[in-house]
């Protein structure tokens, strides 16, 4: 049986996945993050029919995102893992927003670009399946202005997914199309996961030295 959690944002999602079935559970907290999530894990685990020592791997997202949201979630993960003694597999925001757009069907080459502050935007490209859960894609820190100029020039990339914009869609001058998608980790572990390595300590994933908060 698999856990995931993903706390990258305010939003929590929590996910179990059985032999028969996945199930999710999501909550947005914007405070008490870390009291709120073990009552989270509890009540999946509780839908699923079964308790933490049925658990034989561990998933988290290891960021790009908040820093306070990604630290709740990471430590609870080391902890589970270091009292059950199971594996830790991270995997990344940007990860977790490609899969659901496989879903979708939205067509490859795309860009997801995740709310960093500052007027700055977490970006990577996805040319192919096989960049999800690539650890040598490039994944990078760029100021907003210039992602926009990026995106205009850029004739491969039709559409951007993420979080970046709070409105549902953007047009630009030369039609393309940014959309506001939400992510499901259920999707996560729905998809043939691969070439994600185990890991004994999950650490957040940034791609800053000043954090986010």
């Amino acid at each position: 049986m698999i856990l995931a959690v993903s706390t990258h944002s305010n939003n929590i999602q929590i996910a179990v996945k059985s032999s028969k079935n996945i199930y999710l559970n999501s909550l947005n907290a914007k405070v008490s993050q870390s009291k709120k999530i073990l009552h989270m894990i509890d009540a999946t685990l509780k839908d699923a029919g079964v308790s933490k020592k049925d658990i034989r791997s561990l998933y988290i997202n290891s960021g790009p995102g908040m820093f306070t949201s990604l630290r709740v979630g990471i430590a609870c993960i080391n902890a589970i893992s270091f009292v059950l003694k199971i594996p830790i597999y991270q995997f990344t925001t940007f990860d977790l927003y490609a899969v659901s757009a496989l879903k979708k069907n939205i067509k490859f080459p795309f860009g997801v670009g995740i709310d960093a502050k500052m007027s700055e935007t977490y970006f990577t490209i996805f040319e192919s399946p096989e960049d999800i859960f690539n650890q040598k894609r490039k994944n990078e820190l760029i100021q907003n202005t210039e992602l926009l100029t990026k995106l205009e020039q850029d004739e491969l990339i039709s559409r951007l997914l993420g979080d970046f914009l709070h409105n549902n869609c953007f047009q630009f001058s030369n039609k393309k199309t940014i959309f506001k998608e939400d992510f499901d980790l259920k999707d996560l572990l729905e998809f043939k996961i691969q070439n994600v390595k185990e890991t004994k300590i999950a650490k957040p994933y940034y791609l800053r030295n000043q954090v986010t908060s």
